[in-house]
């Protein structure tokens, strides 16, 4: 099970004390579904570390949603990677896209690099 936080850390001047205070967040940035037959994989691109693994490190079921927020936020690149997770040879590990949430605009129809699927932003 998941729990997505906000993190705020209080420091004072006179000590090298810091507080960190978490706080569960009620409302997830976005919320990825899943309307296919086929199970998705999906994580935060992180290029920077030079490890293409460590972009997908969340599942995706059919049929399912799952609320995402950034694993990295204080990334200047932040970008969701999608990849297809089947069970056929024909789907393993295809990159469906990469894409920067926090400039997709609701109702915007995505470009995916595998043409067997759609994506649209709702809201």
């Amino acid at each position: 099970h998941t729990v997505i936080v906000t993190v705020e850390v209080r420091g004072t001047k006179k000590s090298a004390t810091s507080l960190l205070v978490f706080r569960q967040c009620n409302h997830p940035p976005f919320r990825l579904e899943n309307h296919t037959m086929h199970p998705l994989c999906f994580g935060q691109a992180l290029s920077v570390l030079g490890n293409e693994e460590s972009e997908c490190d969340s599942l995706l079921l059919q049929y399912q949603s799952a609320d995402f927020a950034w694993d990295e936020p204080e990334l200047r690149r932040r970008v969701l990677t999608v990849k297809s997770s089947g069970s056929t040879s024909s789907m393993e590990d295809k990159t469906l896209g990469r894409f920067v949430l926090d400039r997709i605009a609701p109702g915007t129809a995505l470009q995916l690099e595998n043409k067997l699927f759609t994506a649209e932003v709702v809201a």
